[in-house]
């Protein structure tokens, strides 16, 4: 009797262990893809912790419209595939008298931020229409900050420098209106400073981190870059500004002051107040040009250059073009280098 019953017992311990093992591997067949799930998503994040520096990357990048394609530049510099560029001004138009279509006013209308510099097309047709677009869209005028670190300039300084200095009326006429500036004569063109970009790149910077903080890092270190890069390209020209006696050159649209404020040259435009100039300022111009042997005349591409080419013409030298509108800021600059190799001269 006590054999049967050991033997019940036997029977049902093994009973009981069959459960056991039929119970756990129910759980274990059941966990299996979350740990492969797990596993996944913790190497993805160890691939994002190695390429952002343990930075979370967000899904939609920040929508940023601009004026011209220089400042383009710089934002995607400064955001890389963090930011979605629109850039207003398209290749070949002027950046004084511009008007945008209602398409390019739309994706303005879209962006976040807009990054102003307080150019003629800007103050006239794109900055007047803001609230009525967005009223959530964020400005920030670069010429604002700029101008908290260097002066900004005006084209009627340019006036002042060489070409009236035997005109005493003239002067006269000028000195009225020496402190009378308003945002009609300020020269837009800062973008051609390269310490002034510095200002701009970081100002850049400071405002893309406000509205993506969480990739602050990526924004600090493209701005780094990038200004490492200006500063380097900036001690090349100044290297060879330093081996130049003329400093004095004639351009048709005065769009290259902040260039020459920077590197100490002269600029003396053709172009008065946004238009052709008088026969009279030509001659002047002209016998400029002869008692400074100078023998090329700059023009930009989307500026009438039909006086410049007369000009050429009268002093029997040539005219050559630059690209301060390229969206390739540090390309251009470095190409406007070796246009001014031809015409220091």
């Amino acid at each position: 009797m006590q054999m049967i019953c050991n033997k019940e017992d036997i029977e049902m311990k093994y009973i009981k262990l069959l459960l056991v093992l039929s119970v756990l591997t129910l759980l274990f067949s059941s966990c299996g893809p979350k740990e492969i799930e797990t596993e996944v998503e913790t190497k993805a994040e160890t691939v994002t912790d190695i390429s952002t520096e343990e930075v979370p990357v967000t899904l939609d990048p920040i929508k940023v419209s601009v004026p011209i394609g220089p400042i383009g530049d710089f934002v995607k510099q400064v955001g890389g595939e963090r930011v979605a560029v629109n850039v207003i001004l398209p290749p070949g138009a002027s950046e004084s008298n511009y008007q945008p279509s209602p398409k390019e006013m739309n994706a303005l209308a879209e962006s976040q931020i807009y990054f102003s510099i307080g150019m003629g097309s800007e103050v006239d047709n794109i900055l007047p229409n803001m609230a009525s677009l967005n009223e959530n869209l964020l400005i920030l005028h670069l010429n604002e900050v700029v101008d908290q670190v260097y002066p900004a300039m005006y084209f009627e300084d340019y006036e002042d420098n060489h070409m009236h200095d035997e005109h005493e009326d003239e002067h006269e006429h000028e000195d009225e209106h020496e402190d009378d500036h308003d945002h009609e004569g300020r020269d837009p063109h800062m973008w051609m400073s390269p310490k002034r970009v510095v200002v701009m790149i970081e100002a850049i910077r400071d405002e893309l981190i406000k509205l993506d903080s969480d990739n602050a890092i990526i924004y600090e270190e493209n701005a780094k870059a990038y200004i490492q890069d200006l500063t380097a390209l900036d001690i090349q020209i100044q290297d060879f500004m330093s081996t130049v006696s003329n400093r004095k050159f004639i351009i048709m649209h005065p769009s290259l002051g902040y260039f020459a404020d920077d590197y100490d040259l002269e600029m003396v435009a053709i172009e008065e107040d946004g238009k052709a100039t008088t026969a009279r300022r030509l001659g002047e111009i002209i016998e400029f040009a002869k008692e400074n042997d100078i023998k090329v005349i700059l023009y930009q591409q989307e500026f009438d250059n039909q006086q410049a080419k007369t000009l050429a013409d009268e002093i029997g030298g040539r005219t050559m073009v630059f690209e301060p509108l390229s969206n390739d800021y540090l390309g251009s600059l470095a190409n406007l280098v070796d246009v001014f190799k031809a015409v220091l001269k």
